[in-house]
């Protein structure tokens, strides 16, 4: 089985049912999706066209589900080339095929990041219909650079009744103060966090990514730190710090028993 090196994937992998996204707010500045698909030509514009992945990539997660351990489930990250929940009518068709994907691979975690969280609620039923609840094996999440962003999308996240609930804060651009996720239930399951690579990185602070970690400590969020970013101090990176080695994952994977 292949092996994706995102680290907060465990050796999980990632699958695109389609490729191509159109920017939503800041994170998608310097799109690293949109970069990597001109580097290899996967589409002819990757703003406005949308390329859905060969039937033989769609057979992967098949295998990845034959030999997936049922306690400690393969974690399959959706959607780093494109946005599942993304509204247009070209995406219907391809939507309701992953959905029928999922249902076939119990034996996989499927996190499905989104940009869109206010569409998640009524794709769902697109995807499996009416009547049917959210599948067992899918974990919602979605992207948080900021606290604009945190506060317009966490409401909609929460308010899915997805089986986990996990945030990105990649790339992160600001302080985020998460104290207001209390309101809502239920509670958030997992928080990634990591600065911004690739050309044109933003610069982030050591004072956001430890105010992150210490905020998911005091509420006992499962916390992942993924990496710096190209825009951070090395200076500060080799002074050290108490949250670059935290790399927590929810108890629900089942991973390190």
């Amino acid at each position: 089985m292949e092996k994706s090196k995102i680290g907060w994937l465990n050796g999980g992998n990632t699958f695109n049912p389609w490729i191509g996204c159109s920017p939503v707010s800041e994170a998608c500045r310097n799109c690293y999706a949109k970069r990597e698909t001109a580097r290899f030509k996967m589409t002819p514009c990757f703003n406005t066209y949308r390329k859905v992945t060969s039937v033989s990539y769609w057979r992967r997660p098949l295998a990845w589900n034959r030999a997936s351990d049922p306690e400690a489930p393969t974690l399959v990250f959706c959607g780093s080339l494109c946005d599942v929940f993304e509204a247009r009518a070209d995406l219907e068709a391809p939507r309701r095929m992953l959905g029928t994907l999922i249902e076939q691979t119990p034996r996989l975690l499927w996190l499905l990041l989104t940009k869109r969280p206010e569409n998640a609620e009524s794709m769902r039923r697109e995807m499996w219909g009416l009547y049917i609840d959210w599948p067992e094996n899918v974990w919602l999440g979605c992207t948080a650079e900021n606290q604009e962003m945190w506060d317009r999308r966490i409401p909609d996240l929460l308010s899915v009744p997805a089986a986990g609930h996990f945030v990105s804060c990649e790339p992160l651009l600001g302080h985020i103060d998460i104290s207001d996720f209390r309101k809502h239930a239920p509670p958030l399951d997992w928080v990634i966090a990591g600065g911004e690579s690739g050309p044109g990185a933003r610069e982030t602070t050591h004072f956001w990514f430890e105010n992150l970690c210490d905020s998911c400590r005091l509420w006992r969020i499962p916390f992942f730190f993924k990496q710096y970013g190209a825009a951070y101090s090395a200076r500060l990176k080799a002074a050290g710090d108490s949250f670059s080695g935290v790399k927590q994952f929810p108890a629900a994977f089942g991973i390190g028993r």
